[in-house]
């Protein structure tokens, strides 16, 4: 039997435990989650604390009623059209990363590497030694967070350019996206990206940014773009666990 183990209130880690089954994709949209009284069952929960699991779960978006049926995972609707590789569709087909519903607030700067993950630093193929260029945004559609994400740079790749690092150092949009812009500057052909995905709990800041409660499972999504072989960005995105991706992909 599960167990009751940490500060979080019981209902909290139940509906945790449930969100997190349906982010590893244990159970799939259409299927019946453990009714309320194989939760007290399971969980040795009350009946007051099952129900609040479901009002979570409902809240958070990951489960709906179905009549005759119970309680079932929501097919991910709400957030369609999120992640890199629409970003990227979208600078294709139009030149432009953002939708019109869609709006960001950034942060960039400077961070030498013992400040950049590991993970980032190989993508990019770079050292404890080296500075990186980092573009932070939180970005909003509809005025409702659904991702943050952080562009990260190698200026070692890109100083020979002049006035590429200084745009993207430079606190101001980027309509065609920073890939695109990069890519033209060089005279290279955007060609792979390619992500690496998994799920974690939030922690309080990534937490606060998307509007969920910390410990709450989301998806981390680390993808690297290239231009004619060459790793030119690696962004980190974070996003609500209820998020549909598609994550290899060709541009």
């Amino acid at each position: 039997m599960p167990e009751i183990k940490s500060a979080d209130p019981p209902y909290m880690q139940v509906a945790r435990h449930i969100s997190e089954r349906i982010v590893r994709g244990e159970l799939s949209p259409g299927d019946k989650i453990p009714s309320e009284r194989e939760m007290r069952e399971e969980w040795g929960i009350s009946k007051a604390t099952a129900n609040k699991v479901l009002a979570q779960l409902k809240a958070e978006g990951f489960v709906y009623t179905r009549v005759g049926v119970g309680a079932v995972v929501t097919s991910p609707t709400g957030l369609q059209g999120a992640g890199p590789r629409s970003m990227w569709q979208r600078i294709r087909s139009s030149g432009r990363i953002r939708l019109d519903n869609e709006r960001s607030e950034r942060t960039t700067g400077q961070a030498s590497g013992g400040h950049v993950p590991e993970i980032i630093r190989a993508a990019l193929g770079g050292t404890n030694e080296s500075e990186y260029i980092f573009r932070r945004r939180v970005i909003y559609r509809d005025d409702q967070p659904y991702s943050v994400a952080t562009s990260w740079f190698l200026p070692a790749l890109l100083d020979q350019w002049p006035g590429v690092v200084g745009r993207l150092l430079a606190d101001e949009p980027i309509p065609e996206g920073t890939p695109r812009f990069i890519a033209d500057r060089l005279g290279r052909e955007l060609d792979v990206c390619t992500d690496c995905v998994e799920a974690l709990p939030a922690d309080e800041p990534i937490a606060a940014d998307l509007g969920v409660q910390p410990g709450s499972p989301i998806l981390r999504v680390v993808s690297t773009m290239t231009a004619d072989g060459w790793p030119i960005e690696v962004g980190d995105y974070f996003y609500p666990a209820r998020t549909s991706l598609t994550y290899t992909y060709s541009v």
